[in-house]
């Protein structure tokens, strides 16, 4: 294992499903067919019908619209992997209110951190850039290598 960015064979496409039971069919539609990892939307809307979602994307993370299909990226930097976003609902807060939270590892520095960003933040209009934090996890140590 070598740490090092691949070519996906099979990559994570964004897919709609749409069921009809009184035709009893499936449609599949690819919504977007790049590579992604990791979906998540506000688990207030999880079974209905939703806007907006977060993907992972090799560095960084899409916010991406699902009725129009408009997408805003941010990008971490080089050598910087992302994990899986969580997102926490703002209490009280309405529809896609709340906060992004997802765990990096900069390969650079061999530093974690912790990204967090609202969703009001990243919307349309706004760079995402400005508005991410970073808070490094503390007692982060070199790796060493055994032979």
């Amino acid at each position: 294992m070598q740490g090092e960015l691949g070519t996906a064979k099979a990559p994570g496409k964004v897919r709609r499903y749409r069921i009809d039971l009184r035709a009893r069919s499936l449609r599949e539609e690819i919504v977007d067919a790049a590579a992604h990892e990791f979906p998540v939307i506000d688990p207030r809307a999880a079974l209905q019908k939703h806007s907006v979602g977060d993907l992972t994307i090799n560095s960084g993370v899409k916010r991406f619209d699902y009725r129009s299909g408009a997408a805003q990226t941010f990008d971490f930097g080089a050598n910087v992997t992302t994990g899986e976003p969580v997102f926490a609902a703002r209490p009280g807060g309405g529809d896609d209110d709340g906060w992004l939270n997802m765990q990096c590892l900069d390969g650079t520095t061999e530093h974690a951190s912790s990204r967090c960003s609202t969703r009001r933040e990243c919307g349309p209009g706004r760079s995402p850039a400005t508005t991410c934090r970073s808070v490094s996890m503390a007692g982060g140590r070199r790796a060493s290598r055994s032979n």
